[in-house]
This record gives C-alpha cells, structure tokens and sequence, in this order.
C-alpha cells in the first residue's frame, strides 16, 4: 500500500511489487554474509510482516523466500506450540534453541516464520490475555532479534497475519536502538498483500486450471473465457480460486472421463460458495498499513531520561 503528499492513495501494491520489495529485503540481502555486512543499518531489515485477508498468499510467499535462498524454514505458530512449552525457562530455551541456529553458519540461510502473529504479538497486559499463550514467547522473541542477532547473520524473521488489528501497536513496529531489547520493537517492514487485480486473477486461473486439469486438451482450454473468470472473482483470494477449480475437478471426477467438461459455467457455481474481501473488511488492513507508516518515538536516550527522573530544575 502506499502514499501520496495528501495521504493514503489507497492503491494496493501490484504482484510484481510484492515481489521486487521481498526480493529487496528478504532474499538478496541473505544470499552471503559479504552482502549483509555491506549493508547499512538503517536498511538492515531482520524482520518483516506479511499481512492480508486470508488465503491471499502471505504463506506461499513464506515458502518461496526459503526456496529461493535454500533456506532452513523454522516455523512458529499456535498450534504447533498449544500443547507445550508452559514452563518459562522451556519456552526460553526454545527461542535460545532458534537463535542459536539461525546463528549458525552450518545452517545459513534460515528463515523463521512466526505463523499467527496475533496471538504472539498481542498486548501482554490486561485481564482478557491468556499468559498461558502464544504472548508467553514475546519477551523473548523481541529480546533475541534485538540483542541477538548480528549483523552478519544470514537469518530472517518473517511473520504473518489475518488479523493485523489485533497486534500490540507499542511492540510491533521496530523504534530503534535505544532502551530495553524488549521495548525496541520487532518488525522492521511490513507488506500488504491485497486480493489479487484483474490481470493476476487471469493469470491465475490460467495457471491453476493448468495444474489441476493436466488431463485435458488444449481445445477445452481455449473454449474457455478465462476473462469472464477475472471479471467475476473479482475481491476474492488466490485461495478462493485454487479451491474453485479443486471441487469442480472433484464434482467431475465423480462421472466418467469423456465427461470431463471444463467450463466458466461450472467454475462460476463452485466460485459463489466463497465471499470477496469487502470494504469493510479491507479497512481493517488499510488502517493498520496507515498506522505503521507514522514515525514511531525513538527509544534513543529513554535510558538516559530515566536516570534524570526525579532531578530537581536548576536555576
């Protein structure tokens, strides 16, 4: 998402430019630790967001940045976590556990996806919030990518999120140096991915109906209208789509072969089962992508005010 002179210009961020910005920070940066070194500290990205409506391709970009850099790929996520790890010290020695090897030349590049950063990023105080939790790890995670990791790690953190509106706004965009570890913040960028435009939808379809419908002929493939498709999927998921194509695949292997009859029309019916992202909904993703382009306060000399606390005023 991005912005004019007179504010939020509410144009969502193209493929490609998803793309080029992960390409920018996720992946050329990690490719040696020479071209880390290189790299100034203002542009020393360790931790970016991906945020959007679900389905709309944060976690196969996930993938693909660890596929492209040949990378380790750690995830953390509720689920994975729900049953473990309640004692302090043992979910301490797990992130040490993460750190320790993504520090580790031996198995550089890695890439730590936190899956469901709501629940881990979440404001820690306050009588609704289960301690028992994902937010149980939050201290440790802000303390291990802001003190931890070294400049010449080939390692980042990348998380993702549905809900980006549920996320601690005091910790959840990296301020700066200065202060506690734990109080600086933890991501340094963050990306929109938007419901796909009309030509990535065509693209899409094209692509997925390929993958799903090997079997059938290039003739059935031209018969159908893929600009119809675009037209009428427009505000839905890549998710959406790809499933569209899954049941209808699925309602025609149950008939013989010669009746395997792809067309828009079939497509369409199975497509009316999913909702397109609403304004609305969309808000809630405009607003936070608003809210994270405000300069955050520094913490550069919080340490020093706190010590001049209580002085009297000289005269």
């Amino acid at each position: 998402a991005s912005f004019t002179a007179d504010g939020w210009s509410r144009k969502d961020p193209k493929l490609n430019q998803l793309q080029l910005a992960i390409s920018e920070y996720c992946v050329l940066p990690n490719a040696s630790s020479a071209i880390k070194e290189s790299i100034c500290d203002d542009d020393n990205v360790r931790a970016m967001l991906f945020f959007d409506p679900e389905d709309c391709g944060k976690q196969s970009m996930v993938k693909t940045v660890a596929t492209q850099l040949g990378a380790l790929l750690i995830t953390l996520s509720p689920k994975l976590i729900e049953n473990d790890f309640f004692d302090k010290a043992e979910a301490t020695r797990l992130i040490h556990m993460v750190f320790t090897i993504a520090q580790d030349e031996r198995y550089g590049p890695v890439v730590l996806h936190i899956d469901g950063c709501e629940h881990f990023f979440q404001s820690s105080t306050g009588k609704q919030v289960d301690k028992s939790g994902p937010v149980r790890f939050q201290k440790d995670l802000l303390l291990y990518k802001n003190q931890a990791v070294q400049k010449k790690d080939r390692f980042i953190v990348i998380g993702t999120t549905a809900h980006p509106e549920l996320l601690d706004s005091k910790i959840i965009k990296y301020k700066g140096p200065g202060g506690k570890p734990e109080k600086q913040g933890m991501f340094e960028k963050f990306l929109f991915f938007p419901p796909p435009d009309y030509v990535s939808r065509l693209l899409m379809w094209k692509a997925f109906i390929n993958e799903y419908a090997r079997d059938i002929g290039e003739e059935q493939l031209k018969g159908i209208d893929f600009s119809l498709l675009a037209s009428k999927s427009k505000g839905l998921a890549a998710g959406s789509i790809r499933r569209c194509i899954e049941l209808t695949r699925k309602s025609l292997d149950t008939d013989c072969k010669e009746s395997w009859a792809l067309s828009e029309v079939g497509l369409l019916d199975h497509l009316e089962t999913d909702t397109a992202v609403g304004d609305d909904d969309r808000s809630r993703f405009i607003n936070f992508a608003q809210s994270m382009e405000l300069k955050p306060k520094s913490n550069v000399g919080v340490d020093d005010k706190k010590k001049g606390k209580g002085k009297g005023k000289s005269s």
